[in-house]
This record gives C-alpha cells, structure tokens and sequence, in this order.
C-alpha cells in the first residue's frame, strides 16, 4: 500500500514587510491629506480675494462719492498714512478714517499719496513736478489663510478734482471788469492780457531823446540862468535886444511846455539868482549892482538894491539867510538882506585872489570861483558877513574859472574853466576840510569845449559851453574817474545850465543857449532804461480784479493756476483776499501760508490757505515787475472751489 505523505508550505508576514506596508499607507493618505487642505486652501483664499476685491470696490465706490462731495477730503488726508471708509449716519455720507478696517477677517485699507508729471504730464517716479489736481490711491486687502500665512491683494487708481467748480478769466472782456490798480494795462495781443504800462526813460547820458527848445521874448541872448521846481529863471547880459530878467513856468509833464510867467527890463543882467518871491540881479549898473525885483506875482517890479562902491560891474549873486553876496572884479562883498526894500547898506567886503565868476554859499562859507589868477576856487568863512576871511583854495589849470557846483554838504566843489590844450577843464576838488590848499580828486578832459556853465544832478555832471561839444555828460558816480556818457552838439554855443528836482522826482536841466529863436532849452534827465530808444515799461504795477461772487456763505478755495509769459529779468506773483460782502477794500491779501508776506508764485503749486479764505466773495491782486525792457503779460489765470 502506497503511502503519500504531503507537506503543507505556510508562511507570515514579516516585521519589514508589515512596516513597508503601513509606509505605504500613511504616503498614500497624506498625500490624499495634502492635497485635501491645499484644495481647501486655494478654495478659501479664492473666495478671500473675491470678497478683498468686492470689498476694495466698495470703498472705491465711497471714496469717489466723497471726493464728490469735497475735494477737500482727499486733500486733507494724503500722505497721512493707512485709511478706510466708514459710513457715519449722521451725514448719511461716507467719511476718511485714520487705520484700517476688519471685515469677514479681511483687513482693508487705503493710502492716498502725490503724483508728479514730467514736462509733457505722463507720470513719473522720479523727478518731475507735483500735480495737486490729481492723487494716486492704493488699496490692500489682506488675510490669513488656514495654514497661517499670509495673503494679500493689491489695486490702485487715479482720481482727481474735475468736479470741483472753476472761477476763469482770460479775455480782454473778463480783464477789463476788474481794476486796472496802478501801472497796469489790459491789452489785446491775442484775445486779452495784462501787462505793465508803457513809460519812456529818460537818460540824462542821452539828452537828444527828451530836448525840447523854446523862444524867449525879445531878441537878446541869455546870458545867466537860475531855477527852481516848476520855474526858471534867465538874464541877459549880452545885448540889450533883449528884456533883463525873464521868468518861465515849465510843467512837469512829457513833453514840458514852456510859459512866459512875466518879463522885467532895464539892465544888463550878468548873473542871477532867483526864489519864489525875488530875483536877484548882478548888474552892469554902477549905482545898482544888485537890482532886487519881486516876482511873487505878474508885473514885476523893482523893490530894492545894493549899490558897491567902484565902477566895475557885478558877476554873480547869491542870497542866504536875510544876506546878498556878490562879486565885483576882484570883490566879494555882503549886504543885508532883512529887508528888500530900497538901498541895501554893505555888510563887508574882502579881496579876492581873481575875478570872482560866481558864488554859492553853504552853511559858514563861501564857495568863489576864480578868473585871471593862481587859484581857481577860494573858501571864504562868512560865518560873520561882515569879517570874512579865506580859509581854503585850490590851484588847478591856470586858466579862467567860469562856474562851480557845489554839494549839498560843502564836501566837493566841482568847477570847470577854459579851454586848455595842455591841461584838462573839469575838476572835482575835496572841500571836506575848509583850510590851506585843497586836492584835486579827479578831472576830465572836455576836448575843446571851454566850459561856462554847469551842475551836477544823479552823479551826472553836465557841462555847457563853447567850442567842441557844447552839452557834455560826465558820469561822476565813480568820482576818482569820471567819464563821458553823452553829449549832443549846439553849435551855436551854450551860455548856461541850472538843474531841478521835481516833487514827482522827475528831474530836468535848463539850459540858455546863443541862439536867439531858440535860446531856453529844457531836457529831461533820468537814469535811463527801456530799449536804446527809451522805450520800454514802469518798473513795476498792480492789477486788481474784479470782486467773483460764488453765491455761496462758506466756501473752499483751492488752487490759484495761470498761463502767463514771464520773461527774465520780471516776475509775476498774486496774493488773494474774501469776504462776506462784496466790498472787500478792508479785507487782507494773503499768501499760500496765510499771512500779508507771501505770495502765490508758482502756478497751481500752493493751496489756497483754508483758515483765512473762506468767505463768499473774493479777489485776486497780480503784481508785476519789469527790467524796464520787457513785462510780464498774464494771460489767463483760474480759481478752484467747492462748496462744503
């Protein structure tokens, strides 16, 4: 019998096998896991960003409302840090609010900041110029996801100020409503602006631009001149087809008309000197050297006179303080002068080096110029009229003396003399001390000219005489080097030159000449400016414009903008004002920080300062300056505001 015998072939699982099993089965399920909570994770920041977006309209929406409202809103809260939008019930408006907001675990928030454009208004992030009109807003929403990190979504936009009402002018129509203020004019170049007014400059180094002549009564020749503002005053010395003293009115005007005040015959009038009420003649006249007339009304007539000893004709007369000096030949006499009627009795008398050609006295001395000796100029003390002495003198060419000017404080004589062909005509001495003999500071050479007259007006010495150029201007403002800086030829020769200063400070000289027809001559002097011609504009003026009314009590005044050429060398700059009524004549200007001291500059680069412009009315006030040459010309200029 056949016996099987089988053996059953049973195994178990191993450890390692058991281990690699369970590996297999946390990969499997982590792997299921991770892919769980990350599908969970994108599902939730998915619905995030949905609701971040949502949310970041919403406040988009409420900020666009407000900025409606007011532009002031985003005005006051940019570059202020993070906002958000709250609705306040109060107002049924939505308002800026400091910090961020928490909704549905999404944080939202905004930043409100600046934008500057480049020169053609495209945006750029460095340099540029700030656009007030216009703010970039960026908005973030953020949350933490489920695995905790964390999340954010990021958006901006630009908004700006178009709803914002705009007070305009730019027309010829809008410019003339308003004031013209002072030294200002509206124009028509290209559909209405504002510039400076026109102004003509005179130029004393110029004086062909502003020459006008004038006949004087008679046919004589002026010999000697005098004036004061508004009038002046010549004598005749050279013929007798002439009246002696004639008195003339100039008005301060442009061109100056000359009038005939009143004519006083009788003499040969060498020198004069004249004031409101008399004149003062240095006459031929042995027994009347000094014939004193009063002018103080038409018809003038011979009051008084001073009658020297000696034959020889008096040269020059000056009167100061109730006392007359005159030169006669070599004789500087003094006589009183507290009264003007009838004969005057001397006072003293004292010996000059020379003939004495003509005199001024300021303070205690008397100031001589000299013919025909050694010096050319002598002080004399006359602190006591009747005991002067020299104190001082000056030797400087050899030749004939023939007019001095002096300063107003004594310091500095200028003198001029004869024609010299080694030696120079002008000179400018130093008399700040009054003793020995004084320096010359500096001289000219008038190039043939012999000098008979002059003055010396805005650091402008003028010179007048005959030979060469007979009208010369020597700018002495450098006074250890004066230089010629015009002149004009009158061939036939100039007797005489007085100058003036106007209350209006328009200053001119007068001058009397050889020619008979047209012997008065007066120039308008100044220190020029314009063009070559003179032409040009007031240095500077204001324009005033007319009051807007924006119908409403409170207002917000924003940004003050302008087109307007300025070229270099002129500015441009405004200041406003407002009120609650349309009279605003008492309401103060203001500048961007709100005070009288500043001023706008800059188009559309300063807010209008709130706390002091608010009001229903308001005005604006431009204020241009000038080189002379060129003005500014505004061309349009608008205003901002809003209604709160």
């Amino acid at each position: 019998m056949l016996k099987l015998n089988y053996k059953t072939n049973k195994k178990g699982f191993s450890l390692i096998e058991i281990l690699i099993a369970i590996g297999f089965f946390m990969l499997i399920f982590s792997s299921v896991s991770f892919f769980a909570v990350d599908a969970l994770r994108a599902s939730q920041n998915s619905r995030k960003r949905i609701a971040a977006t949502l949310f970041i309209q919403e406040t988009v929406n409420a900020l666009s409302l407000n900025k409606a409202e007011l532009w002031n809103y985003v005005v006051d809260n940019t570059a202020t840090g993070p906002k958000h939008m709250a609705y306040n019930p109060a107002t049924d408006k939505y308002d800026i609010v400091d910090g961020v907001t928490i909704k549905n675990d999404i944080t939202i928030s905004f930043v409100i900041d600046y934008i500057n454009r480049d020169g053609f208004g495209a945006i750029v992030e460095v340099g540029g110029t700030r656009d007030l009109r216009t703010r970039e807003i960026a908005f973030t929403g953020s949350w933490t996801d489920i695995t905790g990190n964390s999340n954010s979504i990021q958006s901006s936009t630009l908004i700006n100020d178009w709803e914002t009402l705009t007070w305009k002018e730019t027309t010829q129509a809008d410019f003339t409503s308003g004031t013209t203020g002072t030294d200002t004019v509206v124009v028509n170049n290209s559909g209405g602006e504002i510039r400076l007014a026109s102004a003509l400059y005179n130029n004393w180094c110029n004086p062909l631009q502003s020459l006008t002549s004038y006949d004087l009564p008679g046919q004589g020749v002026a010999q000697s001149i005098a004036a004061t503002p508004g009038k002046a005053y010549a004598g005749t010395g050279a013929n007798s087809s002439s009246y002696t003293f004639t008195s003339v009115t100039i008005t301060d005007t442009n061109p100056p008309v000359v009038n005939v005040l009143d004519t006083f015959d009788g003499y040969k009038a060498n020198g004069i000197f004249g004031d409101p009420t008399y004149g003062y003649l240095a006459t031929d006249n042995n027994a009347e050297e000094v014939v004193i007339i009063d002018i103080s009304t038409n018809n003038f007539t011979k009051v008084g006179w001073f009658g020297a000893s000696g034959s020889t004709d008096a040269e020059a007369v000056y009167v100061v303080d109730n006392v007359g000096y005159m030169t006669q030949g070599n004789k500087l006499r003094t006589f009183n002068l507290t009264s003007t009627a009838g004969s005057r009795a001397q006072l003293g008398t004292v010996t000059l080096s020379g003939t004495g050609t003509d005199i001024v006295v300021i303070g205690s001395y008397a100031y001589v110029s000299i013919a025909g000796a050694t010096n050319e100029m002598e002080i004399y003390n006359v602190s006591n009229p009747a005991s002067m002495s020299r104190v001082a003198w000056a030797d400087i060419n050899g030749q004939a003396a023939s007019d001095l000017f002096v300063s107003a404080d004594g310091n500095r004589v200028y003198i001029g003399t004869n024609s010299s062909t080694t030696q120079r005509e002008f000179f400018i001495i130093n008399t700040t001390s009054k003793s020995g003999s004084r320096p010359t500071i500096a001289s000219y050479e008038s190039n043939g000219m012999s000098v008979k007259g002059l003055t010396v007006i805005d650091n402008k010495a003028i010179l007048v005489g005959s030979g060469g150029e007979e009208y010369q201007v020597v700018n002495v403002a450098t006074e250890t080097a004066p230089v010629r800086c015009g002149g004009m030829n009158i061939d036939s020769g100039l007797n005489g030159v007085a100058s003036v200063n106007e209350a209006s400070g328009n200053v001119y000289s007068y001058v009397i000449s050889n020619d008979a027809t047209t012997e008065f001559k007066v120039i308008k002097g100044g220190q020029g400016g314009g063009d070559a011609n003179g032409v040009g504009y007031v240095s500077s003026g204001t324009y005033l414009s007319s009051v807007f009314d924006t119908t409403k009590t409170n207002m917000v005044y924003y940004l003050l903008e302008w087109i307007a050429t300025v070229p270099t060398g002129t500015s441009l700059r405004f200041q406003m004002r407002s009120g609650s009524t349309s009279d605003l004549t008492a309401q103060p200007w203001y500048g961007p920080d709100g005070t009288a001291s500043t001023y706008f500059t800059v188009s559309g680069n300063d807010y209008l300062p709130a706390a002091s412009l608010n009001d229903r009315y308001i005005q604006y006030q431009a204020l241009l300056t000038s080189d002379t040459v060129s003005t500014p010309l505004l061309q349009e200029i608008k205003l901002s505001y809003q209604e709160p």
